[in-house]
């Protein structure tokens, strides 16, 4: 009966709850992104608790460091996981190996009491057992540190849209196909957007600055709302509410300002076409010019940007709109497409965000158009290419080729 319950794998075994809260405890504090239902959800509270737990004696510690030390071994096992566990255990399934020795004899058991009772710690392993608590407690801070600061990612697939809510209160409204990076110092709230757009709703936090960077833009918040969109060759921020500051990495040698270029658009007569179907107008033509923007003027770095006001920032030049439209850039927060004046193959592009069926635009088109469109409604466009005489439209699959005739 006493062989049974030495056994550490017995869950009467005075090591094997504790084994147990070890793991439990490494499993939440190497989780970078917790669930919000989890009860230590809250970086703080988690922090606290085990803080509270580990401290309880030196046994918590010493199980805890044995814990993580296995875990690491693990891991460098096998670092690509190349090696099929399962198949392993199948094909060996009667070898048994034994890990924790012989069991003791009734006769080694039959020792006396004074033998079995633990030995103090002696002076000279007492500076050892203090440096060993001071090594676990600084390999606990660095654990809680990953957690709290670590990074994480949210990503969202092709038509797919995704409220996510930070730590701090803020939350990002990720657009189709978009992935952005958070993370978190004691210092500064980092998100970086790798792809796609996203709106950002930030909690107010002087102490702590909340930074958006995309393609070598920077753009710094304390507490308001803005919208940010990574294009090819190009970055917009639009600001909903509050002031933002924009700054770039990318700055031309030969000007200490953010200059940017004129755009020169070719005019031509255009002709205007409507698409029947609910929610959607279409005004096609060219007007020689893009309304809303005005020449780039010599703005100073940083750029401060206040709500209603949008930038667009390419090669280090800001090229800011006098009088933007906010609602046609939070569009597709109500899953919709607003263009105005836009070239044909720029519309395609965009419906090609949202959607699995995919439009191509072969050759040079000069049309332009002006409407509201359902963003997961493509067969919209596709019915007022149709319409137009200068138009083919070819279906390959389950995809389109608009083309001139």
């Amino acid at each position: 009966m006493t062989d049974h319950i030495m056994d550490p794998h017995n869950p009467e075994h005075p090591s094997y709850q504790l084994g147990l809260e070890a793991s439990h405890w490494l499993v939440c504090l190497t989780d970078t992104q917790p669930q919000p239902d989890d009860p230590y959800f809250d970086a703080e509270k988690r922090s606290a608790a085990f803080l509270e737990w580990i401290t309880r004696s030196p046994q918590h510690v010493s199980m805890f460091l044995d814990t993580y030390e296995a875990y690491q071994r693990l891991g460098n096992i096998d670092p690509n996981a190349r090696i099929e566990i399962d198949e392993l255990l199948a094909a060996r399934q009667a070898d048994v190996i034994q890990l924790f020795g012989p069991a003791q004899t009734p006769a080694q058991l039959a020792v006396e009491p004074a033998a079995q009772a633990p030995a103090q710690p002696s002076r000279r392993s007492r500076p050892a057992f203090r440096f060993a608590a001071v090594a676990a407690m600084l390999l606990i801070a660095c654990l809680i540190s990953f957690w709290m600061f670590g990074a994480n990612e949210y990503v969202t697939s092709v038509g797919e849209q995704r409220t996510c809510k930070l730590e701090d209160g803020s939350f990002i409204y990720l657009n189709t196909d978009s992935r952005v990076k958070v993370q978190f110092t004691r210092r500064q709230r980092h998100i970086e957007l790798i792809r796609g757009e996203a709106l950002f709703s930030v909690e107010h936090d002087l102490d702590q600055p909340f930074v958006v960077t995309a393609s070598g833009t920077n753009i710094r918040a304390v507490g308001t709302q803005f919208n940010v969109r990574r294009r090819a060759a190009s970055t917009d921020v639009t600001v909903v509410e509050g002031v933002v500051q924009v700054t770039t990495e990318a700055v031309p040698e030969s000007s200490g300002t953010a200059n940017g270029p004129q755009p020169t658009l070719p005019p031509s007569p255009g002709n205007s076409a409507e698409v029947e179907g609910a929610g959607t107008s279409v005004d096609s033509g060219k007007t020689g010019k893009v309304a809303g923007i005005a020449p780039p003027s010599a703005e100073p770095l940083p750029l401060r940007l206040a709500a209603g006001e949008k930038v667009s920032v390419a090669e280090g030049h800001f090229n800011k709109q006098t009088h933007p439209n906010v609602v046609e850039a939070l569009s597709w927060r109500e899953r919709r497409l607003m263009f105005r004046d836009t070239p044909l193959p720029e519309v395609a592009a965009e419906f090609n965000r949202y959607n699995l069926r995919q439009i191509r635009i072969e050759g040079p088109i000069e049309m332009e158009l002006t409407g509201t469109f359902d963003a997961d409604r493509p067969t919209a466009l596709i019915l007022y290419a149709m319409r137009q005489p200068s138009l083919d439209v070819i279906q390959v699959g389950d995809n389109w080729i608009i083309r001139s005739k």
